[in-house]
């Protein structure tokens, strides 16, 4: 079956992709954005970003499937099952077509969105990485739109069905005049460590670009439209982690979700002792 028909059999809003290549300044191709789009409405239901054309079109599919069974679960009246009553979002979720790199991706989900408030709620401290040598030309090209660039890199080992797991929890800051745009990624030592978390933080920037204060906002829209404008908070909040002893990370909630498609498959993962990243403030700086 057609990828788009399998969409629109599953997915009753999908209307299509919309794609376009990203060109560097020597005019090459260095990666692709891809959209699913839905009609009478201008927010695409997922995107993905990557070097090829393929990765970014499974990438947006597979962001358009989760957040679709996001919402079928908060309305199926069974949200406790899988602790969306009481952590009523994305976090921790992940929808992908390989089930054993589904799973580990929520798994990496649930770490990262720990990671997150241990660092900015709990003020535990992360090493501030020198720039890497090596970087794909996509990752080159994202990072060139920034006029300044921070690394921050924490090592954690965290245990999952009595697997003991070695991971780092990466976070690229890119900087403008008056903000600074957030990126992260947990990821095994030998993935790429940089590449989704500046990804990330473009994205936020090219979001941030189309944000003014006319128009509503979600709260992760509001957050990166704050920062976007207070570059300074950012950097106090960052400057205020003292506490060098890190937690052990413990799992909470790890669970595989009936998607009821085949093919499709879907994970949460939750972490005990943090905040989720819903809760606060727009200036609680927490991605």
């Amino acid at each position: 079956m057609l990828i788009s028909n399998f969409l629109k059999d599953n997915v009753p809003s999908f209307a299509g992709f919309k794609e376009q290549p990203i060109v560097n300044k020597l005019g090459s191709t260095v990666g692709w954005h891809s959209h699913c789009y839905q009609n009478g409405n201008q927010y695409p239901l997922g995107g993905g970003t990557a070097t090829d054309r393929e990765t970014a079109r499974r990438i947006s599919i597979a962001e358009t499937f989760e957040r679709f069974l996001f919402r079928k679960q908060i309305d199926s009246g069974k949200s406790e099952l899988f602790l969306f009553d009481q952590v009523p979002s994305t976090c921790g979720l992940a929808c992908g077509f390989d089930l054993s790199k589904t799973k580990m991706r929520s798994f990496c989900e649930g770490v990262e969105r720990w990671a997150w408030s241990q660092w900015i709620d709990r003020k535990h401290t992360i090493d501030e990485m020198t720039a890497p040598t090596q970087l794909s030309e996509l990752s080159i090209h994202l990072a060139s739109a920034f006029i300044g660039h921070k690394y921050y890199q924490k090592k954690l080992i965290v245990q999952l069905d009595n697997v003991q797991y070695d991971v780092n929890f990466n976070v690229f800051l890119g900087m403008t005049d008056r903000g600074v745009f957030a990126g992260s990624r947990v990821t095994g030592k030998f993935d790429d460590q940089w590449g989704h978390a500046i990804i990330e933080a473009w994205r936020n920037y090219n979001n941030f670009q189309l944000f003014n204060e006319n128009i509503e906002l979600d709260w992760l829209e509001r957050r990166v439209f704050f920062f976007g404008r207070n570059k300074g908070e950012a950097l106090l909040q960052i400057n205020a982690t003292n506490n060098i002893n890190w937690p052990i990370p413990v799992v909470r909630f790890h669970s595989r979700i009936d998607t009821e498609i085949e093919g499709v498959y879907l994970f949460r993962t939750l972490l005990e002792d943090y905040v989720p990243w819903t809760d606060g403030n727009d200036n609680r700086f927490v991605y």
